[in-house]
């Protein structure tokens, strides 16, 4: 299928040579969490959920990698899988490039998740894809071929797209994964077990036992994601209580980014990034804020500001509606 600019809305953002590639938020030196914005036109937020995560805790895993024709990005399965891919952020007929940074509209056009995206995609068509003879679709040596584009309309499946943002991460970062299910009995991880998955969150991933002086929350310092039931049929096979996703706030068969915990009036909360970048839940139980945990000496302050995408879910209204979660370490 033939690749060509689509000239519409986004236009500025899908230029055919981006002036700036790789492009780090401005006027600051890495990445930012709230920059990876999912489209609807692809179904990976297993990807942008990943992206987002990644950024959250270590910012500067995306560089700014200049302007340049050819950029080589990696991604690991068992052994590094080299991924080539040219500057061109192109539409596969009809189905634009999808994803788009909240930096897009700036002077800089900030493209990285883009470019990430369409470098995943690739390694999506080698490692899940299989051609008419059950080979990957594409072989090593077209993943090193930075001519060859990833055809998007051949990867219309979540499942496409490696499923979810914790096996995603694996792949990026080439480390192992543990998954959980919200409903467990207890919880492993390094050398303690925990009897709720809100202590494995709150004292595994974000390494805090006790929260500090100061703040109503923490931070997750661990690469996490989390993801909810196909349907709500699944979801109510599991559910103590009545579960009913709404079509955009909180979506079923969606992936989120698991950022950290937030207590607040003696209620404990789970603090989660939609890869929309928008749609707080409007029905369920969230938390008001501000968050405050800290990060390294520092205490910061964040809002939750309605319809940002970043939002503080009951912790028994996440058990109801998750249906697993996870790290990578």
């Amino acid at each position: 299928m033939a690749c060509s600019f689509k000239p519409d809305g986004l236009a500025k953002y899908f230029v055919k040579k981006d002036s700036n590639g790789i492009k780090s938020p401005t006027g600051t030196k890495f990445a930012h969490f709230t920059n990876p914005i999912q489209s609807f036109s692809i179904k990976n937020c297993h990807l942008i959920a990943a992206l987002s995560s990644i950024a959250w805790v270590n910012k500067a895993f995306f560089p700014d990698k200049g302007n340049v024709n050819v950029y080589n990005l990696n991604f690991y399965d068992g052994v590094s899988i080299p991924v080539s891919i040219n500057s061109n952020l192109f539409a596969d007929g009809t189905i634009p490039c999808g994803a788009t940074s909240n930096n897009w509209d700036t002077v800089d056009h900030e493209s990285w998740p883009a470019l990430w995206e369409k470098a995943f995609a690739k390694f999506c068509m080698y490692k899940i894809l299989k051609n008419a003879q059950g080979q990957p679709y594409y072989s090593l040596a077209q993943l090193a071929n930075s001519a060859i584009d990833p055809v998007y309309s051949l990867l219309p499946k979540g499942s496409h797209w490696g499923g979810n943002p914790v096996t995603v991460m694996k792949w990026i970062l080439n480390k192992s994964a543990l998954y959980y299910a919200p409903r467990d009995a207890s919880f492993t991880y390094g050398a303690s077990t925990y009897t709720s998955f809100y202590d494995l969150i709150k004292k595994g991933f974000c390494k805090t036992p006790a929260i500090p002086a100061g703040c109503n929350g923490a931070k997750t310092l661990a690469y996490t994601g989390a993801w909810t039931y196909l349907n709500n049929a699944a979801a109510n096979e599991h559910s103590e209580n009545t579960v009913t996703y709404d079509t955009t706030a909180l979506v079923a068969d969606h992936c989120y980014s698991l950022l950290g915990i937030f207590e607040e009036n003696a209620k404990r909360y789970i603090v989660l990034r939609n890869p929309y970048g928008k749609y707080d839940p409007t029905h369920l139980p969230i938390g008001t804020g501000p968050w405050k945990y800290k990060e390294g000496a520092s205490t910061l302050n964040f809002s939750f500001t309605p319809n940002d995408g970043i939002f503080a879910l009951d912790e028994s209204t996440f058990k109801d509606y998750f249906e697993m979660f996870g790290v990578v370490y």
